[in-house]
Order: C-alpha cells, then sequence, then structure tokens
C-alpha cells in the first residue's frame, strides 16, 4: 500500500461524515463563531444561534455561547463563512462541510507529518504510523464527525519537531500555541532542544501573545475580554475523563455536600507547576539532543498534564496518542498494547459522554438533542458511573505509560554504566 493511498482513503473516510454531523455544543459554535467574527463580533462575549444555520441550541437560557481560545479559530471559521457566502447557495450542509475541511486537513497532515518523524530513523514504519492515524476510529470521530481541531495544533508540534533549524522550531512551535493553547506545554522540549537557542522559547511564548494582541486591537475585540475568557480555561474543572472526577461523582451521589470552596477549581491549576517540574526533570534525565529525546521528554510533559489537569476531554487524547505512534515506532514497540488500550479506554468514555454517539446527528436531526438530554436524565446514574470508570482508567494507563518510561531511563542508566565498566577494564 501507498502513502498516497492511505492518505486519500483516510482523508474519503473523514469526509462521509463531515457535511452532516457534528457535536451540538462545540460544533454549533463553530457555526455561530464563523457567521459573528464575519460580521465583526467580538467571538469572547454571547453569540445567539444563526437562523438557518444553527441546528441546536444547548446553551443558556440567554442563548450564551463563547469560545476559550486564542484568534486564529475565530479567523479559519470567519473564512471559512467567507467562502460559505460565495458557494453555499444558502444550504447550511455546505456551511458544515466547509467548516470541517481545516479539521480534517490538519488531521490528515499529522498523519503525514507521523509518517515523515517516523521515516527519518524508521523508514520500514513510516506507512505504518501514517495508517494508524489514518484509519484510527478516535482519529475520525474527532476530525470528520465531531468537528474538534486539536489535530491541527499537534500537526504544527510535528512540523516544529521535524525542522532543524532552531528560529524554525520557535516560529512554528509558537503557531502551534496560537492555533490551540495547549501545545504551550512544549514549548521547551522544542525550542532547547538541538539546535539550541535559549531565546527560542521566548519566540514561542511571544508569538501567540502577540498576534493575540494584534488581532484583539485590530477587530476592536476588548483584549481583557479575551484574556479573561482563555484565563479562565487554565484551571476549569467539573465532569471529565480524569481521576478528580471521582470529587464530582461523589457529591452526585451524595456523599460529599456540594463544598462552598469550588475544590475542583482550587485544585485546576495543579498541572501548572507539575508539568514544569515534570518537563524540566525529564529534559535533565533524557537529554533534547536527539528526535527520540525530545519525543520522551513530550511524552512525560503530556502524560503529567493529564495526570493532573481536572477537566480532561475525550481531544486531548490525540496529544498522547500521536506522541505514543512515535513512541511505538521509533522507541519502545512492546507499547503498542498500552497506546491501543488508551485509545480503547477513550473510546468507550467518548461513546458514553456522547449518548451512543447520537448527539453527532443533530445536523440532520435537530430534535435528536431533546432525546439526548431526556436519555441523560433517565440513565444518568449509569452514564456518570461509565465515565468515572473510564476516567480513573485512562488516568491509571497515563500513570503506567510514565513509570515504563521512567523504567528506560533506569535500564539506560545501568547499561551505560556496564558500558563504562568493560571500557575501563
Amino acid at each position: 500500500m501507498k502513502l498516497s493511498t492511505v492518505l486519500v482513503a483516510g482523508t474519503i473516510l473523514r469526509e462521509v461524515f463531515s457535511f452532516w454531523t457534528g457535536h451540538p455544543f462545540d460544533f454549533e459554535l463553530w457555526v455561530r463563531l464563523g457567521y459573528y467574527s464575519f460580521h465583526g463580533v467580538s467571538p469572547y462575549g454571547i453569540l445567539p444561534s444563526v437562523p438557518g444555520l444553527s441546528f441546536a441550541d444547548v446553551f443558556s437560557i440567554a442563548g450564551t455561547a463563547t469560545i476559550g481560545y486564542l484568534p486564529f479559530w475565530p479567523f479559519v471559521t470567519a473564512a471559512m463563512y467567507a467562502l460559505y457566502t460565495l458557494v453555499g447557495f444558502g444550504n447550511p450542509f455546505v456551511y458544515y462541510f466547509l467548516l470541517k475541511q481545516p479539521i480534517i486537513l490538519g488531521d490528515m497532515a499529522l498523519a503525514y507529518l507521523l509518517y515523515r518523524v517516523v521515516s527519518v530513523e524508521r523508514p520500514e514504519k513510516g506507512l505504518w504510523a501514517a495508517a494508524f492515524w489514518s484509519f484510527l476510529p478516535l482519529s475520525i470521530i474527532f476530525s470528520g464527525v465531531w468537528g474538534m481541531f486539536d489535530s491541527l495544533a499537534m500537526s504544527l508540534v510535528l512540523a516544529a519537531l521535524l525542522s532543524t533549524s532552531a528560529s524554525k522550531r520557535s516560529v512554528l512551535s509558537g503557531l502551534a500555541t496560537f492555533a490551540k493553547s495547549i501545545p504551550l506545554i512544549y514549548a521547551i522540549p522544542l525550542t532547547l532542544g538541538k539546535p539550541r537557542r535559549r531565546w527560542g522559547i521566548f519566540v514561542a511564548v511571544l508569538i501567540p501573545a502577540a498576534l493575540t494582541v494584534v488581532v484583539s486591537y485590530l477587530m476592536g475585540w476588548p483584549l481583557l475580554s479575551v484574556i479573561g475568557v482563555v484565563g479562565s480555561t487554565l484551571g476549569k474543572g467539573g465532569g471529565s475523563m480524569s481521576w478528580f472526577w471521582i470529587i464530582g461523582y461523589l457529591q452526585y451521589l451524595g456523599v460529599l455536600s456540594p463544598q462552598p470552596l469550588d475544590v475542583l477549581g482550587v485544585l485546576g491549576y495543579l498541572w501548572v507547576p507539575a508539568v514544569l517540574v515534570g518537563t524540566v526533570l525529564a529534559a535533565r534525565a533524557f537529554g533534547l539532543q536527539t528526535p527520540t529525546a525530545v519525543i520522551r521528554v513530550m511524552l512525560v510533559t503530556t502524560l503529567v498534564f493529564l495526570i493532573f489537569k481536572t477537566q480532561i476531554n475525550e481531544q486531548y487524547s490525540i496529544y498522547l496518542l500521536s506522541l505514543g505512534v512515535l513512541d511505538v515506532c521509533l522507541i519502545q514497540p512492546k507499547r503498542l498494547k498500552l497506546v491501543l488500550a488508551t485509545a480503547a479506554t477513550v473510546m468507550v468514555y467518548l461513546v458514553t459522554n456522547n449518548i451512543l454517539l447520537l448527539r453527532f446527528t443533530a445536523p440532520v436531526y435537530p430534535l435528536v438533542t431533546v432525546l439526548d438530554f431526556a436519555l441523560d436524565l433517565q440513565y444518568a446514574y449509569y452514564r456518570y458511573t461509565i465515565e468515572l470508570i473510564a476516567g480513573v482508567a485512562f488516568t491509571l494507563l497515563n500513570v503506567i505509560y510514565l513509570a515504563l518510561i521512567w523504567r528506560d531511563l533506569s535500564r539506560r542508566g545501568l547499561s551505560s554504566t556496564v558500558t563504562e565498566s568493560v571500557a575501563s577494564s
């Protein structure tokens, strides 16, 4: 099988779902976001439903819908709406199709870049990496069905990893963060590796910050509102694919009374120092001089982030699973079972959290949101229980993964000691 065949087949699989599926929360928000951003309305405030385009109204009574992202995504959705005004023929499904295209493009770019990164050291494994991502059910659902764009941000991360230029690495790292803020956690390993430039990390942080300020000024969006909305996501807590949801689950059962102080909100910032410490320790332990060393450090960073973040959404697994593909191909093939188990656990959570995927048909069956709400009320206990089990299992798998990477370090240290002994004798 050729790479082109894999990429074309993966694209077709996603396009089949692109125009008639979408998440009634996130994708509906993109529908509103493109329309209002195109018309100059700040996306960091109330975005009412759009007559003739909206397919769901599942926000607050006031119709509140806002974003917690930097200005990159509003511009992308606005561009898709602008294109829709030219070729849409007034058909909302054309708009949905267009909104999915940058997302699908980003996902298939990620598949291609996995191929490129792997092929540098293991050419025989490159096609497997691309095929794994192209046909991974989770990846197809996130991009072609749900409409989440994390793969677009992660593709910029891998592009930075591939670059041999320090300045390009820093710029690509900064653009990845501008696309979606999560890749900021990779700024240290991407910019302080080889080639090493200490100023690189400042460039990687400055780019998304500067672009946000410039765009907000040019568009007339209140900068304080942008900072406030984006900043509110740092410590966000609640029901999620995380062991922290034990607290919320016990409150739901009545075992714990609602706390006057939002416990999850307080713990929500724990991931920041944890990621910083974990990344620094991993960089010192593994170094940053080779691509595989950088991948190891990025894996540690991702795992620490997923373990200590109080709210983990299903799409966050894109960062871990894509790095897991690199790990399996370049570092430790035996961890394939662990990567597959992680993907399966995320799938269980996703199917349960989204009511057997029924809600994704909302663009063609808007009343499905009413059924979704009714089923959620009737089977809430079972849903929350399965989600809790899957969330705890996901965290345990992350802990196991982290322990296995640490064991690699121990074995490498032992191997180095033995080698030095033999050399000295």
